[in-house]
């Protein structure tokens, strides 16, 4: 007789799985009891049984002699052991490290705006144990403590800003071990540009666009007035003189008529005229320009 196991060797954690092989010259193999003693100490511990299997699990390291004993009818016995190694069982892993808290960051764009900009912030989120996408973040745009968006996976967010000012925009992450990180930057906001200026909603020139009046003399310039954008209504127009010397007797300027009707779209075009000064006493003046003042009317 002789038996065989499984696995050949192990630790105090194995569960062994032993056959017995027997034959008789009188008995068939199926009808051999055997009984099995574990330790080799002289005590069995099975009791006799037709079969051939068993199991045996080591509680302490060493090498277990290992003996099986088998019977047939007439009560002849024969015996086999064989020595099966059990080592001690292997420490079990080292515990993971304690969570650490996550780490947080963000950008936005642009990096500076005014009060009618829209920016957008990215927030980056890291964790020893959780995956960046299931770390969720939670922003606070002015830095005062309350926090304006709920718990998000969503890393990005757009805000914009009522006042000028200087904002503390604050970023919270949060791992699924409850521990949190935060992150702070400040935030440029000015005033937003003045509109731009209307477009002219009329044109003016003139040809010559000045006169030199010398003593005696007198001149006239002719004044082009053109409707912009559909403008439409009565223009009321003046002329003034300055002086580019020595005056000793002022010259008038007249502009007639004072005021003229513009078409949308249209064109008028009206003289200014200096009048000889009088009694010939010397006068010097240059036209320096009009004075434009229209009151547009609906159409």
């Amino acid at each position: 007789m002789d038996f065989s196991w499984t696995p050949t060797s192990g630790n105090n954690s194995t569960v062994f799985s032993f056959t017995a092989q027997v034959s008789d010259d009188h008995d068939s193999a199926s009808s051999i009891q055997v009984r099995w003693d574990w330790t080799g100490d002289g005590t069995w511990d099975t009791a006799w049984s037709t079969t051939k299997t068993a199991s045996h699990r080591y509680s302490t390291a060493g090498n277990k002699t290992v003996v099986v004993e088998a019977i047939d009818s007439g009560g002849l016995t024969s015996t086999q052991s064989h020595l099966v190694q059990v080592t001690a069982q292997p420490p079990p892993p080292p515990p993971p490290p304690p969570n650490a808290p996550p780490t947080v960051d963000f950008t936005w764009t642009p990096n500076s705006g005014n009060t009618s900009t829209v920016f957008s912030f990215t927030a980056t989120a890291a964790d020893d144990h959780d995956s960046s996408s299931s770390i969720q973040v939670r922003w606070d745009w002015n830095g005062d403590g309350t926090w304006d968006t709920a718990w998000s996976t969503t890393k990005t967010a757009t805000h914009t800003f009522s006042a000028v000012g200087s904002y503390t925009v604050i970023v919270q992450a949060v791992d699924s071990g409850g521990l949190t990180a935060i992150q702070s930057h400040s935030i440029s906001v000015t005033a937003p540009p003045p509109p731009p200026p209307p477009p002219p909603d009329f044109g003016l020139g003139a040809s010559p666009s000045s006169l030199t009046i010398l003593c005696g003399s007198s001149g006239s310039s002719t004044i082009t007035l053109t409707s912009l954008n559909g403008l439409s209504g009565t223009a009321s127009l003046s002329a003034s003189i300055s002086s580019s010397g020595l005056v000793l007797v002022w010259p008038t300027v007249s502009v007639s008529p004072s005021s003229v009707m513009l078409a949308a779209n249209g064109t008028r075009r009206q003289s200014v005229t200096v009048p000889k000064a009088a009694n010939g006493r010397t006068s010097g003046s240059r036209l320096s320009g009009w004075t434009r003042r229209p009151r547009a009317q609906p159409d």
